[in-house]
């Protein structure tokens, strides 16, 4: 099956143009496209994008392992994928770089190759750490961790500016999460951008998807335990002998479409709670506003969970996106944060789309 533009595959009710792979810019060979048994596309907002590329690994002319010795497919590698076909200027579902190699021999089968690769993000795992950031707030460091890696930042500005922010021992990628989770952050890469910002809620919905067209499989968990409508962050000023106290009130946050966020619909049926963080130092109220406001938001966001699945309609949603969801009743239609997505083409003319959606109200 050809992997350029022309060729299509059906799924289910919509015809999906066959994948465009390219390495280091090039299009990869027919010979290549002809083995290809499986592509795997996985972007999570809480871990590294990742691409496997499954292809048949014996040329039974020449009697020889195909691609698990060719240099096409080397370590370090540049791949970039289309889902849906090339077009000059569509931006792509993947690019990283080729970072693992695995070939399987079974007894019955013919040998088969995977080939894994992993966005940029991946640099930021490659050494652990020890070092001092002086004067600098959590955006500043981001910007300056992007640019050893070789990305772009693109990144929401943070308004604290730390005297002291120790990096002991952590992988740069460790090290930046924690910042991130301080404001309730998340940290990915698209392309060649790393980004570090608060989850985009309240973007505009990128396409609506129905429950029984475009999703065949729909299963969402709502859970208000254990949530709280209001956030403090204590702790202790030495020089001043004062405590410096910080509070966020979950109102300030999107509902994502509902009447009221999640927090606060716990507040009114259970009553009113606060949750409270003593054990982190801060040295503002400005910075203890901060801190409540990403412990809110890390709540928030799953009040809601689901998982949608299904076939070629949902080739295009993408990881750190919202979408609108129909026709799963008045309580969970709505608007919802796409936070994972694991796109599937097999060239058995098969797709399949697994998606993580979360959302603050119900």
């Amino acid at each position: 099956m050809s992997n350029g533009t022309s060729g299509t595959t059906t799924t289910g009710t919509q015809a999906l143009p066959t994948p465009t792979v390219r390495l280091d810019g090039a299009q990869l060979p027919p010979e290549a496209q002809r083995d290809l048994i499986a592509i795997r596309v996985d972007h999570d907002l809480d871990a590294i994008g990742m691409l496997t590329l499954e292809l048949r690994n014996w040329d039974a002319a020449t009697q020889r392992h195909t691609w698990s010795d060719s240099p096409l497919l080397a370590i370090g590698t540049g791949i970039e994928v289309w889902l849906g076909g090339y077009r000059p200027g569509a931006p792509s579902a993947f690019l990283g770089e080729v970072t693992g190699i695995e070939p399987v021999w079974e007894p019955d089968s013919s040998p088969t190759v995977t080939v894994r690769a992993y966005d940029f993000l991946h640099r930021l795992t490659r050494a652990s750490v020890t070092r001092t950031f002086v004067d600098a707030t959590d955006s500043d460091i981001a910007g300056r961790l992007a640019r050893e890696a070789g990305l772009r930042a693109r990144v929401t500005a943070t308004g604290t500016r730390h005297r002291h922010v120790l990096q002991s021992n952590q992988t740069d990628l460790e090290f930046l999460r924690s910042r991130a989770r301080r404001h309730g952050f998340e940290v990915f890469v698209r392309d060649r951008e790393l980004h570090f910002r608060e989850p985009a809620v309240g973007a505009p919905v990128t396409g609506v998807l129905r429950v029984g067209d475009e999703i065949e499989h729909f299963a969402a968990w709502l859970s208000a335990a254990g949530r709280a409508g209001r956030a403090t962050v204590r702790a202790w000023d030495p020089r001043a002998k004062q405590a410096v106290v910080g509070s966020q009130d979950s109102a300030v946050l999107p509902a994502m479409g509902g009447a009221t966020g999640g927090q606060r619909q716990a507040d009114t049926v259970f009553g009113r709670a606060t949750v409270t963080t003593a054990d982190v130092p801060v040295r503002t109220r400005r910075e203890a506003d901060e801190l409540a406001l990403g412990r809110l938001r890390t709540s928030a966001l799953t009040y809601v969970e689901a998982e949608a699945e299904g076939g070629g309609a949902l080739a295009s949603v993408r990881a750190g996106t919202t979408v609108g969801v129909q026709g799963a009743g008045t309580r969970f239609s709505g608007t919802y944060y796409v936070a994972r997505v694991e796109h599937t083409f097999a060239y058995d003319n098969r797709f399949h789309a697994l998606c993580l959606l979360r959302r603050t109200s119900a």
